[in-house]
């Protein structure tokens, strides 16, 4: 037999095996916290970012459209020669009072069709512009993206003409977050009526 063989392998000093599971221990939950403490907020953070960005691509789109549509309706409006085609296009109306309300009631009802929350309608100053009577309001209200895209089209593309112009739109902060209408929206609409003959 070798000499020797017949022993067990010495450990080493006492508390070395204890210190190194201690110290794997440490390691481990460090790279726990790494991971919950910042590589999991991180990835949050950026699908955040990510859906923020889709929301404004969204929003310039509806402005570049808003755009677009200002321009047809005021090259329809120079190109009608019909007074009978105009009528379509202008708001009903004996008196700016009288289509100052239809343009009014006309906003609530796509508001609140839309499910935003209408916080103020302010009746802005008429004025006389190429024959025809300029009625102007300004609308403030809450809503969530397909919501204020809705109430824009609606205006813009429905009858009569609807011009919506001075758009201000800010979400509401990182706190509010999951409320129903993120966004605060404030726009003027501006829209024609036929003045009377003089």
């Amino acid at each position: 037999m070798i000499k020797g063989l017949d022993r067990p392998l010495d450990p080493g000093p006492p508390g070395s095996a204890r210190a190194r599971v201690l110290a794997l221990g440490v390691l481990l939950v460090a790279v726990l916290l790494l991971l919950f403490l910042v590589l999991l907020p991180m990835g949050a953070l950026r699908a955040r970012l990510a859906e923020d960005i889709r929301g404004y691509r969204d929003v310039l789109a509806v402005q570049g459209e808003i755009a677009r549509r200002r321009v047809e309706l005021g090259e329809a409006a120079k190109s009608l020669g019909d007074p009978r085609a105009m009528q379509d296009v202008l708001l009903a109306g004996s008196s700016d009072a009288t289509a100052m309300a239809g343009l009014h009631e006309r906003t609530r009802e796509l508001v609140a069709a839309a499910k935003a929350n209408l916080i103020s309608i302010q009746q802005l100053p008429s004025g006389e512009e190429g024959g025809q009577r300029r009625i102007a309001l300004r609308v403030q209200f809450a809503s969530d993206l397909p919501g204020f895209q809705r109430i824009v089209y609606a205006l813009e593309s429905g009858r009569p003409a609807v011009i919506v112009t001075n758009l201000y739109l800010r979400s509401r902060s990182a706190r509010a977050t999951g409320v129903a209408n993120p966004l605060d929206v404030q726009m003027d609409l501006i829209a024609y009526r036929q003045d009377a003959p003089s």
